[in-house]
């Protein structure tokens, strides 16, 4: 990073928050084209590392504004995403053809209203 750039700890955080859905694209995409999660031979794979960084970020101390607990909520939501990529190749994975993936849209909250 360049000298005369700075980074405040609420960037970085924010930062990571947003890591998170692109970790979920990246899981859902790759799944669907190869059939499995990606990972490599120690057995480490993209749900391991997204339960690792959620692990680590839900004992932050909470911070009380309205955009943390947002973002903490669509983290939890990312990471309830990849597991249930994880689980339907395991469980149904040689039921299901290549490039299937879960309906995610069953899992969207209910709207309500402020």
């Amino acid at each position: 990073m360049p000298a005369d750039m700075s980074l405040t700890p609420h960037d970085y955080l924010f930062g990571v928050f947003d890591l998170f859905g692109e970790m979920m694209r990246f899981a859902t995409v790759t799944t669907a084209q190869m059939g499995e999660l990606v990972g490599n031979e120690a057995g480490r794979n993209i749900l391991s590392d997204i339960h690792e960084l959620s692990c680590a970020y839900e004992m932050l101390p909470e911070i009380p504004t309205k955009d943390y607990r947002g973002k903490m909520e669509v983290m939890r939501q990312s990471v309830q995403k990849v597991e249930k990529l994880g689980y339907g190749i395991v469980v149904r994975g040689s039921e299901r053809p290549k490039g299937w993936i879960p309906d995610m849209k069953d899992d969207a909250p209910a709207p309500t209203s402020p």
